[in-house]
């Protein structure tokens, strides 16, 4: 993903402290989520520990896999043939998101002319892997069904989607910020990479990243009035060619003997304007971001890699809502993962902003800490409802 940018003054005591907790708090993430999955791995039953992990380890091991995912099971399968280095591979892809969520807000805080990031975004990165709607007694008491946001923990292809995402989605940042001028042979090549990795990890990513891009490369071809087309057509090509990957998972999911297919409905866009419970949903999974777009909109500051991801969100829900499979996959909901990872990158890029209009001199800091605390009440209520899944809740609550 790249190295961390490197600091050019001596690390303060509270920095070398707070590094020290975040490679802590990265490795609590790992062991927690490794004891979870492996829970997931030897205790699944009917709603207890429930979880996608068993029949995507089976359909691994015994060579049906549509994902990267199945590749990566059988790896750690023949390296020790236990559920233990199953679960390792699952725990490990989770700490590294960590890591790779920190690169791509440094990408954003550079963006914003931020010289000095200070430390407390770095936890943002790993706090957001446990990110949960808000969960209100009596008046939204719900963690994930039907949630705009709440990060999962079951399935193991979102997982490694989410992870080689945000690798993506921080490429993607840097690279568009001078693409028209210029575009690294090594950073086309990462890119092009990436993308066949994450296309081959799950498909909802592309289908949200690719739409968002296309609208971008769209807007300075009418902003430049033509000027810069060959290099929108290089950058433009790099999605091309990751793209042969899911032409063969189409071929495994949807094979033309099947039952299975995509069809397009209206029923959820009538579900969700024909309850108020909707709009107190996109509430409580979306205040951060929601907050923080506000502060962009009342100071008049350019939305930049926000916007970026709020388009992606959009158009991840507009598959959500108007997309479902047909067949045998019709009550799988497979079309529901685009929006989730694509909060995960709404949350850390707002993260981001929020610390860049800080640094800037933009917000207060009575305006930064009320941010702030909307932030750890997402992630309070995603702690709360590990809890649950801890004591083998099913995982749809």
């Amino acid at each position: 993903m790249g190295k961390l940018e490197k600091r050019q003054h001596k690390y303060s005591f509270a920095e070398v402290v707070a590094y020290i907790v975040f490679a802590l708090s990265v490795i609590a993430t790992f062991a927690v989520s490794w004891r979870l999955f492996y829970l997931q791995y030897s205790q699944s039953g009917e709603g207890q520990f429930s979880s996608d992990l068993g029949s995507h380890v089976t359909s691994a091991l015994n060579g049906t896999g549509y994902s990267l995912m199945a590749k990566i099971f059988r790896v750690f399968y023949k390296i020790s043939p236990t559920g233990l280095s199953l679960t390792f591979s699952m725990a490990l892809i989770t700490a590294l998101t960590a890591l790779a969520a920190l690169w791509c807000m440094q990408v954003v805080l550079r963006q914003m002319g931020v010289k000095k990031y200070g430390v407390l975004y770095i936890f943002a990165g790993v706090s957001a892997l446990f990110m949960s709607s808000i969960y209100v007694p009596q008046y939204y008491p719900w963690y994930y069904n039907n949630s705009f946001g709440t990060q999962p923990w079951h399935n193991s292809t979102f997982l490694l989607m989410r992870l080689v995402g945000t690798l993506v989605v921080a490429l993607y940042l840097k690279m568009e910020a001078n693409y028209l001028k210029k575009i690294e042979w090594k950073d086309a090549i990462a890119f092009i990479i990436l993308l066949t990795l994450v296309n081959y990890a799950k498909p909802n990513f592309i289908i949200a990243f690719a739409p968002m891009m296309l609208i971008y490369l769209i807007a300075d071809f009418i902003k430049g009035r033509g000027k810069g087309t060959v290099q929108m057509i290089k950058f433009g090509m790099c999605v091309i060619a990751s793209l042969w990957i899911l032409l063969i998972q189409q071929k495994l999911l949807y094979p033309s003997d099947g039952d299975s297919g995509i069809g397009f409905t209206l029923e959820n866009i009538k579900a969700f304007f024909s309850t108020k419970l909707s709009l107190v949903s996109l509430a409580c999974g979306l205040a951060f971001p929601l907050f923080v777009s506000l502060l962009v909109l009342i100071k008049k500051i350019r939305f930049g890699a926000l916007g970026k991801m709020w388009i992606m969100f959009a158009v991840s829900m507009a598959q959500r809502i108007f997309f479902i499979e047909t067949g045998p996959r019709r009550g799988h909901g497979n079309f529901g993962w685009g929006s989730i990872v694509c909060a995960y990158y709404l949350f850390i890029v707002s993260f981001a902003t929020l610390v860049g209009m800080y640094k800037n001199k933009k917000i207060g800091k009575l305006t930064f800490a009320l941010g702030i605390a909307i932030f750890l009440l997402h992630i309070a209520s995603g702690l709360f409802y590990l809890k649950r899944l801890f004591d083998g809740d099913f995982y749809m609550i």
